[in-house]
């Protein structure tokens, strides 16, 4: 069965548990017998991110038994920085709480596997069109170029939107409706905009040649944040944070 290996952990003192992402399946989890022996033929492969082919086998306990692993991509550059562990644990995490049918999941795990396969000399950019484009297929993005109040398509240096970014206001219709008000709202580019779309638009290849800027990258982990909260994690969230602030 061909997935994704999200991560691993001891279970007991002799055996890790396997999380794992397929298609067919969504996240399970399987046992690995022996994998923390130091003579195990499977425990040096439990790295993630790992693509591969998985045999489970059904043992005595409801958790299944991991029996084989044939891998077809180690990714062994997102294992090389701390940077690169944080962009790829997000999107390890997104796959993890995604609860999606199978055709979904298969986009996921392509988009996935094309991201970690291209951009592992730019992961925070490798990051930001991973996330566009998960918006993307969820249905969560969309609108972004139009105002929301009068539906003109965006086009001045500026518009503006609330701080959940929940909708995006033209500077006219922002100025007629909060002049010699106080309220908080975010303001941003529209060439930020632009380029999310442009990502949206894009084959993962072609992405490689968009120059993502930081306000840009900003803006997308700001959305993933306010529109991904059920998906992702809480310590998944801190880490979208941290990266957002420039952390590494």
């Amino acid at each position: 069965m061909r997935g994704m290996l999200l991560r691993s952990a001891l279970y007991g003192e002799r055996d890790k548990l396997a999380t794992l992402f397929t298609p067919q399946l969504g996240v399970i989890r399987a046992r690995v017998t022996s994998a923390a022996q130091t003579d195990s033929k499977l425990g040096p492969l439990l790295m993630p991110p790992l693509l591969g082919a998985f045999t489970l086998a059904r043992g005595n306990s409801p958790i299944s038994i991991l029996a084989g692993i044939e891998p077809e991509e180690k990714f062994a550059e997102w294992r090389s920085s701390s940077l690169h562990i944080r962009c790829a644990g997000v999107m390890l995490a997104a796959l993890e709480g995604l609860d999606a049918p199978e055709k979904t999941n298969r986009q996921f795990l392509e988009l996935a596997t094309g991201i970690l396969k291209c951009f592992s000399a730019r992961p925070m950019d490798g990051l930001a069109v991973f996330l566009v484009k998960a918006l993307s297929l969820l249905g969560l993005l969309g609108g972004e170029g139009q105002c929301s109040v009068c539906g003109c398509d965006i086009a001045s240096a500026t518009a503006a939107a609330p701080l959940d970014l929940s909708a995006f206001i033209c500077t006219e219709c922002y100025n007629r409706l909060y002049e010699g008000k106080e309220v908080s709202a975010i303001f941003i580019h529209t060439k930020d905009i632009r380029a999310i779309g442009g990502i949206v638009e894009g084959r993962i290849d072609d992405c490689l040649s968009f120059d993502i800027g930081d306000e840009t990258k900003t803006l997308i982990f700001s959305l993933a944040e306010a529109r991904l909260p059920d998906m992702l994690p809480k310590a998944t969230i801190a880490m979208i944070r941290l990266l957002t602030c420039g952390g590494h």
